[in-house]
């Protein structure tokens, strides 16, 4: 009988469950810190927008991408905007600048017809990584969604 005054079976089976429970604690502390470190591995993203008399729908979208979820493991956002008017002759400069002004998340800059729009919004980037959306292009018939997967799932369109 294993029990029945085996001391040294005692002892065996004392030691292996302590093994079995210091290899549980082991992998669930290497899954926590795996967990940890992969929202600590998020990159900085900058979004740059560039948009041309574009006053109609420039609000909603700006709107829309300052309230994206996607934050660093201290839950801020982990993201900025850039919003570039590029030679605009309707209120899109009005109110990008009206925007950026209520956010601290979003830069606008206002450049003249002709300018390189591009160049001149990736300058105020920041980010590890830069999303670019061209309002005037029309490529992607889910921007939304393809921000969303850009983010969470560092997907390339």
């Amino acid at each position: 009988m294993l029990w029945a005054g085996n001391d040294l079976s005692r002892y065996a089976l004392i030691l292996l469950a302590v093994y079995g429970l210091l290899a549980l604690s082991g992998a669930v502390r290497r899954a926590v810190l795996r967990r940890h470190q992969s929202q600590e591995e998020k990159p900085f993203v900058s979004i740059l927008v560039i948009a041309r008399d574009d006053e109609y729908r420039i609000e909603g979208v700006l709107r829309w991408l300052l309230s994206l979820n996607y934050l660093d493991h201290l839950g801020r956002p982990n993201y900025e905007l850039v919003a570039v008017s590029a030679g605009s002759n309707d209120q899109t400069p009005a109110i990008v600048e009206r925007l950026a002004r209520e956010n601290v998340l979003l830069k606008a800059l206002a450049v003249a017809k002709g300018e390189p729009a591009y160049e001149q919004g990736l300058a105020l980037c920041q980010g590890e990584v830069v999303c670019l959306l061209d309002l005037g292009k029309q490529a992607l018939r889910e921007p939304g969604r393809a921000v969303t997967r850009i983010l969470n799932e560092g997907a390339v369109l």
